[in-house]
């Protein structure tokens, strides 16, 4: 078998290399906010086989399982902004909905809701929430009540200036969600890791 060379130009080596370390930084970030879930899966398996070691590490999980998850965004998508087109049902009329991410306060393996500033038809910002729809590959924007109910508004369309970076993210959070399903997968598979007393 003979070698063949591959001749780059400096520009194109460091653009390979930056496309290889933000694959990398990507894996770490969702891999390690799935941790947390995965860390509580095994747990409340282990629970099961009467490790009383386990409920404290399933309590714990379940606190850090939002945080890990935002700091996994933060380190890949810091300052997020996104910009929508809401069509008001009623009325028709088309206007912006800009929205700067700081948390995510609700992820399941149906959606996921965000929470942040947001800024309608260029009025003056407020804090808002919208809700992205796996099943559906939709966001509303949302109001949640005090009785728990929550009320989409409104449907949006991604616009086109930040689209890409969207998709981006879309891609990060769907692949935290294949991250978790593998975790789970290798417990069921593999058997529960007992539980230590911390």
């Amino acid at each position: 078998m003979t070698k063949k060379t591959i001749t780059l130009t400096e520009s194109e080596l460091r653009k390979f290399v930056a496309n290889i370390a933000e694959e990398a930084l990507n894996e770490i970030g969702y891999r390690g906010a799935a941790l947390a879930q995965g860390a509580n899966y095994n747990a409340s398996i282990d629970n099961k086989n009467n490790n009383i070691n386990a409920k404290n590490k399933m309590d714990k999980a379940q606190r850090l399982r939002l945080p890990a998850l935002n700091q996994a965004i933060s380190d890949n998508f810091d300052g997020l902004y996104m910009i929508f087109i809401e069509t008001d049902r009623k009325s028709h009329m088309s206007y912006t909905v800009r929205f700067q991410l700081e948390e995510i306060i609700h992820s399941d393996m149906e959606r996921f809701v965000m929470y942040g500033k947001i800024r309608i038809a260029n009025e003056n910002p407020k804090q808002g929430r919208i809700e992205y729809q796996f099943k559906s590959g939709k966001f509303y924007r949302v109001n949640f009540y005090g009785n728990g109910t929550i009320r989409r508004i409104n449907p949006l369309e991604i616009d086109w200036e930040t689209k890409d970076e969207v998709y981006r993210f879309l891609t990060f959070m769907s692949i935290y969600l294949y991250a978790i399903e593998d975790y789970e997968n290798h417990v069921n598979v593999n058997g529960s890791t007992p539980s230590k007393k911390h």
